[in-house]
């Protein structure tokens, strides 16, 4: 098809053309998006869509409520603005309506009576047309051939094909181009001529296409982009750590307590988060099962965790939480876990967090 009458107010256009301008701009839109996704190239094409299909409108128009071929060319605009920019399908479904609307009010117009429509559907000063060459014949002279014929040939002859390939090469890109878009033309004028003598099936064909367009953008997949929005809302969750009150004890160990149960956390070993001591099952690290005071008091914390900040984590009943806080405060060291530490100033360092003062 030739670019320059698509850009043309000049001449005039066929219904079907508007038709046929109209579905493939849609079409180029919803495929360059699937393509590459929202991104400003696809407003720019969809903008010189609009034009093409405005343009194409006004031509069918010529003059009559001229107004009426912005309905489907601001269609086209919309519909690629609702794809990028917008969440939900309220836009797009309204350029579709718009678009079916204001074709079918410009094509129900009166046509113009014009009777030498090309193979696009388009009449004018830029419309395609099929060259043909002349082809001189020999003309016989006495039994020999015509002088002038044989003067016109004996150049060719002369510099054989060296001078048909210089000719190939001389002619310009953009002529080659045309020539192959009025081949396709002419190989599709039958096509065309049989769909000009059925219009309302190519007007099914349009609105069909059009609705393909439509359930393609808007077929319900709420159900996988609810999942993903969860995971991802997961995923973007700070993982917030528990706040306990603590208080921090000279020889590099906390005492924390949650709610009435107390824990005991340190620094020291390093590995994945995981489970080293439950009294539950009685099974993990032994070495875990008691805490000692030099004193050789003894108790048994519920559970041992090491943690994911390489921290180990003790916890004990709240049914000892009073006799270990006086113990912490008043002993000379502790043994848990394999690790000793030593208890000086510890008494001073639980008095400074209100919550182990009734404790002491």
């Amino acid at each position: 098809m030739p670019l320059k009458p698509l850009f043309c107010r000049q001449g005039v256009d066929s219904s079907y053309r508007l038709l046929g301008l109209t579905a493939a701009a849609f079409f180029a839109v919803f495929l360059l998006y699937l393509l590459i996704g929202s991104h400003l190239f696809v407003v720019i094409v969809s903008l010189i869509l609009a034009a093409i299909v405005g343009l194409s409108g006004y031509r069918r128009l010529q003059g009559q409520k001229a107004m009426l071929s912005v309905l489907p060319a601001a269609s086209v605009a919309l519909f690629a603005l609702g794809l990028n920019y917008l969440e939900g399908v309220w836009l797009p479904t309204l350029a579709i309506v718009l678009a079916v609307a204001g074709t079918i009010a410009v094509v129900i117009r009166p046509q113009v009576k014009v009777a030498n429509f090309d193979a696009f559907g388009y009449s004018g000063p830029l419309a395609a047309v099929s060259s043909k060459r002349r082809r001189v014949e020999p003309i016989l002279v006495d039994g020999a051939l015509d002088d002038d014929v044989q003067w016109r040939q004996e150049p060719l002859d002369e510099q054989g094909d060296a001078q048909v390939h210089h000719q190939e090469a001389a002619v310009s890109p953009a002529l080659i181009i045309n020539e192959r878009l009025k081949q396709i033309a002419l190989w599709g004028r039958p096509i065309i001529t049989q769909l000009q003598g059925r219009p309302k099936a190519v007007m099914l064909l349009v609105l069909s296409t059009l609705l393909v367009v439509g359930i393609a953008v808007f077929w319900p997949v709420s159900s996988e982009l609810d999942v993903e929005d969860s995971l991802a809302s997961a995923a973007a969750e700070p993982v917030i750590a528990p706040q306990y009150l603590e208080a921090q004890m000279p020889d590099g160990f906390k005492v924390m307590l949650d709610g009435d149960a107390l824990l005991i956390s340190w620094l020291g070993e390093r590995g994945e988060p995981e489970l080293i001591w439950s009294i539950a099952t009685a099974k993990g690290d032994v070495s875990c099962r008691n805490i000692t005071f030099n004193n050789g008091a003894q108790y048994r914390p519920l559970e041992v965790h090491l943690m994911a900040d390489s921290s180990t984590l003790a916890r004990f009943s709240p049914l000892d939480t009073q006799a270990i806080v006086n113990d912490i405060a008043m002993r000379g060291s502790l043994t848990l876990c394999g690790y000793e530490f030593s208890l000086k100033g510890s008494q001073a360092a639980l008095s400074k967090q209100a919550a182990f003062r009734p404790y002491l």
